[in-house]
């Protein structure tokens, strides 16, 4: 784990540090073994149940960087429907990548 920690530090990125498989308490205090790593917060989750995924994003959500939104031309919108196997995707490809 020392690898690692220093791996992170010469990065200069921001680190997240996560614990998967949280699922109940006791491996909350089996997670807390990280914080000897240095990394700042540990995040508890669980994939499962979805437990401590919501605050992961919000610390994540925080990190984005918002950039302008370039002005864009109103484009049509349109969707193509029909019965699976009979060629949708190719007659969308063939609309899209058709230059006038």
């Amino acid at each position: 784990m020392k690898k690692c920690h220093s791996w992170f530090a010469k990065s200069h990125k921001k680190v997240f540090l996560v614990a998967n498989k949280v699922d109940n308490f006791n491996h909350t205090d089996d997670a807390n073994e990280f914080y000897s790593l240095g990394l700042g917060n540990i995040y508890c989750i669980s994939s499962i149940s979805g437990s401590g995924t919501g605050d992961l994003l919000d610390e994540v959500v925080k990190e984005f960087i918002i950039l302008p939104q370039e002005e864009t031309p109103e484009l049509p919108k349109f969707a193509v429907i029909g019965r699976p196997n009979v060629g949708k995707i190719v007659a969308y490809q063939c609309f899209a990548w058709r230059r006038t």
